[in-house]
């Protein structure tokens, strides 16, 4: 389901460049949206990092005697320098537009369309069914979020994963879904934590966590399989509610949960990568462009 990461890069970067603003860290607050030093505005440079590391692997994935690999990789450097730029980021002698020049911008918008014409099997974004599935849970945890009774860190780490998720969802011909998948597994993760918490939201917290491992098993599998995911991890819910009701719930659960970022079970699975089927033979009858 990757979709292409270098013509993503390409879109930001060229937001960049046509950009008027005065000094580098106004230009990225224009491009991403957020303000130069608050933590929102680190999340969503990641990205634009993802999407350069991304760009680097699927050059780094051809032969080595690929001509076209031994072409685009001299500009590497200076793709690297307009994501994270050597000069001063908050000085008005170094505009927005300093951080690539039009020859750099033209190579990586070049790998970009070499990318859409050998890789046939690029994905599209996210299904409509994954799409709702993902609004559906994450408008269930902003309810949650006024109703539970959390600790405050656990309360604003979801509340922060929540709006980086709906801005990738937002941005997602630029990033794809990728880091979608990456952040709602995150955030089924922390949902366990907070079952921890509010045993007695059970039903509605595995709710919202089925809802987000339905559309991730959309997005990687098919349909069916995750519409099945979603009935069984709210029976799932409605078990541990019922417990919590009667007094009952799990030991586990009268545990406090442990601080720092949660993890979910590994959810890879092959349809998450896409696999590049290299054409060895163009490369090495010459037909390379």
């Amino acid at each position: 389901m990757e979709l292409n990461a270098a013509a993503g890069l390409h879109s930001v970067l060229e937001r960049m460049f046509t950009s008027s603003q005065v000094s580098i860290h106004s230009g990225w607050e224009e491009v991403l949206g957020e303000g130069y030093g608050t933590a929102q505005f680190a999340l969503r440079h990641a990205e634009v990092i993802g999407l350069f590391s991304r760009t680097v692997s699927r050059l780094n994935a051809l032969p080595e005697s690929s001509r076209t690999r031994t072409r685009y990789s001299r500009y590497v450097p200076a793709w690297y320098g307009a994501v994270i730029p050597y000069q001063a980021w908050n000085v008005n002698s170094h505009p927005a537009s300093s951080v690539i020049s039009q020859g750099d911008l033209d190579q990586l918008g070049g790998f970009a369309d070499w990318i859409a014409e050998r890789d046939r099997d690029l994905g599209e974004g996210i299904p409509d069914a994954a799409m709702g599935r993902l609004r559906e849970g994450l408008d269930d945890w902003k309810v949650l979020l006024a109703q539970a009774a959390l600790p405050e860190s656990l309360r604003d780490q979801i509340a922060a994963q929540v709006s980086h998720i709906e801005w990738l969802l937002s941005q997602i011909g630029l990033f794809g879904p990728q880091p979608v998948i990456q952040g709602a597994s995150s955030l089924v993760g922390t949902g366990l934590q907070a079952l921890a918490f509010a045993p007695a939201f059970g039903k509605k917290i595995a709710r919202a966590s089925a809802a987000l491992t339905a559309a991730i098993a959309i997005i990687t599998a098919p349909v069916a399989a995750g519409n099945n995911l979603y009935a069984e991890l709210e029976t799932m819910g409605e078990n541990i509610q019922e417990l919590a009701e009667r007094g009952d719930a799990p030991k586990e659960l009268e545990k406090a949960a442990p601080e720092g970022p949660a993890t979910v079970p590994d959810t890879h699975t092959d349809a998450i990568d896409v696999e590049y089927e290299e054409l060895d033979d163009a490369e090495s009858t010459g037909s390379d462009r």
